[in-house]
Parts: C-alpha cells; structure tokens; sequence
C-alpha cells in the first residue's frame, strides 16, 4: 500500500505531522499556488525539509493500490483509476452535506450563515458525496472576512485530523452516508457572476448587515478585494476602529471601512 497525502497549508502539514508520527512512509503531492498566501506555511516546504518525497502527478500511480488522504487538494482524484484495495480520504471545508464543492469561505458569509466547520470523508465519485467519517463545527465570527474564515477552517481541520487521522490509517474509523437532506453546492462558475464593485449611491439602498456580509466575503487581501467607488475595502467593520479612513453609508446605518492603494497580492 502507497500513502499520499495531497494538499496545501497549515492543515496539510498538520497531516504530514501525524503521519510522520506514526511512522508512516508517505509522499506529498503539493497543490498549486502555495506562494499566493505567505502567511500560511507550505507543506512542499515542509516536504522539502524533512526528506518526504514528493510526487507532482497521481496519474504515476494509477493501478496500483493507495491510501490517499487529501486536504485542501486542488485536483479531482478518480478512485476507479487505482487499485482495487486503495482507499480516499478529503478534509472539506464546510459541514456537509452543505456547501460541497468550492468557495466554501465566500458563501456562508453571504448566505448568513452562524455556523461552519470542517469534514473528513471517503472521496466518491461524486464532488464531497463520500460518506462523513467525523465533522467539526465552530461559529463564523461577526466580523471574519472571507480570509479569516479560511485560516479558522485550517485550524479546525488541523484539530479534526490530529483527533481521527489514525483511525483512517489504521481502519478502525466508522462512516455514515452524507444523506441529500440540508445538501447544497455552489459552483466555481457562479463565482464572476457576483458583483465585486460598487457606487456608494447603490450600497445606500442596502440593509447595513447585507452590505456587510457581501463586502467582509469578499476580502481575501492576498486574492481580491471588493472595490467601492473606485476604492479597494481591505476591512469592513460595524463599529468604528482606528485605522478606519472611510464611511460607507446604507439603508440601516453607516459601514466603516480601510481602504487601501495595493493590488490584491501586494504588501504594505
């Protein structure tokens, strides 16, 4: 049997971390664009540190038998494609069956939702359809933006694997069916349909928690930021904070705001 484990960041390498622990022999397939987020660690830096061999396509293995355990993977893996005795294990962001697929730190924001967390399941054929294994919940902050509910979801998945990542090494987890009660997905291609500039005129006609939520979902300060009135909104709070250059009027009172001159991507 070949342990791979695929993925990227905090949680990844929590994984790696445990796997190493146990003493299990296992390569890395590191997903794409590790560098965009240079405040989360890499783990093909950590790979690269502590020796791990690293595989840059599972299509090598295909036939043979594995245990592959993805988290935060950016490639879709085919279990008919492998051999009869491998195993798929993922770590999605969300509570499933809710929200499967992607954008699991835009639109529970947008959809006002309190709750969130993080899933181990078997990876199916299907898009996060395999049965859960073990789930974590925690709630979303009032203020978390679109990025700070991503590092809180690694955390969660770090603690989630720390507590039942063994089990799935070793067989003796239980799992359920997903179930299609409660069951949501909100595809990638919806994504460039959702309005990410705005005219102050325009956002007057908004309640104050609507504006707030569409604006907090979409700063992720390393990828975008929304734009109003030209301007990019690093921050968008309900009450008033030091840094605050700005004021955003609604229909339910007034936002207040960072704005800031960098491209999405650049430092300060």
């Amino acid at each position: 049997m070949t342990y791979l484990l695929g993925g990227k960041f905090a949680a990844a390498i929590e994984a790696a971390r445990i796997l190493r622990e146990m003493g299990v022999a296992f390569s890395v397939i590191p997903s794409s664009g590790e560098e965009r987020i240079p405040a989360m660690p890499s783990l093909e830096r950590f790979a690269s540190g502590h020796d791990i061999p690293i595989l840059r396509d599972p299509a090598a293995l295909h036939g043979e038998d594995i245990t592959f355990i993805s988290v935060e993977f950016d490639r879709l893996i085919h279990p008919a494609r492998f051999g009869g005795a491998s195993r798929f294990f993922n770590i999605h962001f969300s509570m499933l069956p809710a929200y499967r697929g992607t954008m699991t730190s835009f639109w529970p924001i947008i959809l006002r939702e309190r709750t969130t967390g993080v899933t181990l399941h078997r990876i199916d054929e299907g898009i996060d359809t395999g049965d859960i294994i073990a789930q974590r919940s925690f709630a979303i902050g009032g203020e978390d933006s679109c990025r700070d509910l991503y590092f809180r979801y690694h955390d969660a998945a770090s603690v989630l694997l720390r507590e039942h990542l063994a089990s799935v090494i070793d067989g003796s987890f239980g799992a359920r069916p997903q179930g299609e009660a409660g069951a949501s997905s909100f595809p990638r291609f919806l994504y460039p349909f959702f309005p990410k500039e705005f005219r102050s005129r325009q956002l007057r006609l908004m309640e104050r928690g609507d504006v707030h939520n569409i604006l907090r979902a979409l700063i992720f300060r390393e990828y975008q930021l929304p734009l109003v009135d030209g301007e990019r909104i690093a921050r968008i709070a309900l009450a008033d904070f030091p840094e605050r250059n700005r004021i955003i009027p609604t229909n339910g009172g007034e936002l207040y705001a960072l704005a800031i001159d960098e491209q999405p991507g650049e430092t300060s």
